[in-house]
């Protein structure tokens, strides 16, 4: 990465994030001002080709760290995957699944970020992170303490959230019963985890629940 393509991505936040620092410090003298910036979880955990990024959202965390140090309101807040906006989104919709958020975080809705936004606000930290983890499991324990596999059949129709799996036919698609970007790339890690299958867009959109019948099958 060149200097100036470093710059190119760090410096509209780092600028921006100082010179509103400055300004609302010599004519906002109410310490009850919010200041308050979006920062990402790339500045906590990284992600590759994208230390440009981190950088400047980890500048923005250490201004708010230095106003609530100084008596004044600074709150940053670490987002994860938001679910409709954003680049990860625009990535998936490209069929694009190499960055490390697909695999770390579930999407966060709009009405959940608001919601947590709202408590961020009054909580006292400088620096706080909200996201959803991805704790999609393969597998669990059952009472004899014996590993049991979960079936990818059930784990799909999880993440689609079906109300009534057993009037899933064979035939039936995953596009038939309205999949979108965000859940093929959760079928798309799912298989990929599960049976080592690694498939397109396309192809996990039209996978029947025949097909996922027998890639149970064949664990």
């Amino acid at each position: 990465m060149t200097n100036e393509l470093f710059q190119a991505a760090s410096e509209p936040k780092v600028n921006a994030t100082s010179h509103f620092d400055q300004l609302t410090r010599e004519l906002c003298k109410d310490t009850s001002v919010w200041f308050v910036t979006f920062s990402s979880q790339t500045s906590a955990r990284g992600n590759p080709a994208q230390t440009n990024y981190a950088y400047a959202n980890s500048f923005m965390e250490r201004v708010c760290e230095k106003r609530v140090a100084d008596g004044l309101h600074g709150l940053a807040i670490q987002w994860g995957w938001i679910g409709s906006v954003g680049t990860v989104v625009k990535r998936l919709e490209q069929g694009d699944f190499s960055t490390q958020y697909i695999s770390q975080y579930l999407p966060q809705s709009l009405d959940s970020c608001f919601d947590c936004m709202e408590q961020a606000l009054v909580c006292g930290h400088p620096v706080v992170g909200v996201f959803v983890k991805n704790t999609l499991q393969t597998s669990h324990v059952n009472k004899d303490n014996d590993t049991v596999k979960q079936s990818i059949l059930d784990q799909v129709v999880k993440i689609l959230a079906l109300k009534d799996p057993d009037s899933l036919t064979d035939s039936i698609t995953l596009q038939d019963v309205g999949i979108d970007s965000i859940m093929t790339s959760e079928v798309k890690q799912l298989l990929e985890k599960s049976v080592n299958v690694s498939l397109s867009n396309k192809e996990v959109k039209t996978l029947t629940f025949q097909k996922l019948r027998e890639m149970d099958a064949s664990r």
